[in-house]
């Protein structure tokens, strides 16, 4: 009776912490202090970092990073900590994957090799 009260407890804990880090449907601001920018090249990685505050703007049917604006595709959630985006700007492809409090990624489907970072995040 006691190992079934408490694997309940552990399930509703951890189904409760990982819904409270789903942002499928997330509406909001993320401000971002700094800016990096990562080529790979091979099996050189080049990381370029500034400190610059970015203000990003969710809502559902889009995702505004300074004057860019990325019209999402399509939403998924791991089930613990990542929320990606598939999204279209220009006619181009992109990923953009959001862990809360730590990092938004910029991947552009096309050319893999450059991402850019968003990291110091806060919600708004």
């Amino acid at each position: 009776m006691t190992r079934a009260l408490l694997f309940t407890i552990l399930f509703l804990f951890v189904f409760t912490f990982s819904k409270s880090q789903d942002r499928t449907q997330y509406e909001g601001k993320v401000i971002s202090e700094t800016k990096q920018i990562v080529k790979n090249r091979g099996d050189k990685t080049e990381t370029l970092t500034d400190s610059i505050k970015t203000v990003i703007l969710f809502d559902t049917k889009s995702i505004t990073i300074d004057k860019d604006v990325y019209e999402i595709v399509n939403k998924e959630f791991d089930g613990i900590d990542l929320t990606s985006y598939m999204v279209t700007m220009r006619r181009s492809n992109y990923k953009i994957e959001y862990i809360i409090d730590t990092s938004i990624t910029i991947k552009e489907i096309s050319n893999p090799d450059v991402e850019i970072v968003y990291l110091d995040l806060t919600e708004e």
